[in-house]
């Protein structure tokens, strides 16, 4: 059996992220007087305990995308993203000279670092229900990285988040996805899948698998 078989895109985990505001807000963001790396080391000693470590990104990985394919949150904030290394640490959320070039801590900061490390720990979960056989895809390999399981999971537990914002109320939200609601493309996520499908149709499946995925989760709620 291959361990994609042991997870499938209707597998919920829902990792509760909750406590990642209240430590990102612990942090002395002016401390680290507009030096990533001291930011980084601040952030790393915050979040020890849950074996997640912050790093500055290199330049190649700082591409946020362009017109409609820009992620507009991760480039707001200079967060490009993150990375499930299941060692120590655990997760690795890459952060920009833009991330330490802030005051302070912002609701947008923690929005991005929280979906990025609910995505991972999501992974997290899904190599332990596999018995840590869950593989680490090419992110550039389109056909490969869409078409997986654990990967539509943790893409859509970011759309959600991202759709939850823009309409809270689940059973709204559920129909605003049947009706293709234009104001759906205030989420990054789901604009850039909307118009990867529509530039390219051999997306298309990928999308709905997305979109699917995203229903069920919001269908296991409970009421909000």
């Amino acid at each position: 059996m291959r361990a994609n078989e042991f997870i499938t895109e209707k597998t919920i985990i829902n990792p509760d992220v909750n406590w990642v505001g209240p430590i990102l807000q612990s942090v002395d963001w002016e401390s680290a007087y507009g030096d990533v790396y001291e930011l980084a080391d601040l952030l790393t000693n915050a979040f020890e305990q849950y074996d997640i470590a912050f790093e500055p990104a290199d330049r190649a990985d700082t591409k946020y995308g362009s017109g409609v394919f820009t992620g507009r949150l991760a480039k707001s904030v200079g967060i490009p993203g993150a990375e499930f290394i299941g060692g120590d640490p655990l997760i690795i959320v890459y952060i920009t000279k833009k991330t330490a070039s802030f005051p302070e801590v912002n609701a947008d900061i923690i929005m991005k670092i929280s979906q990025l490390i609910k995505h991972e720990l999501i992974h997290v979960e899904q190599n332990k229900m596999s018995g840590g056989k869950v593989g680490r895809l090419d992110a550039n390999d389109d056909v490969k990285y869409y078409s997986d399981p654990q990967e539509v999971a943790a893409i859509a537990s970011e759309m959600e988040t991202e759709l939850l914002k823009i309409e809270p109320d689940k059973n709204k939200l559920l129909d605003m996805l049947k009706t293709g609601n234009k104001n759906l493309q205030k989420s990054d996520r789901y604009r850039l899948y909307i118009n990867s499908a529509r530039q390219d149709p051999k997306f298309l499946p990928a999308y709905k698998r997305i979109i699917r995925s995203v229903v069920d989760r919001l269908q296991a709620r409970d009421n909000i």
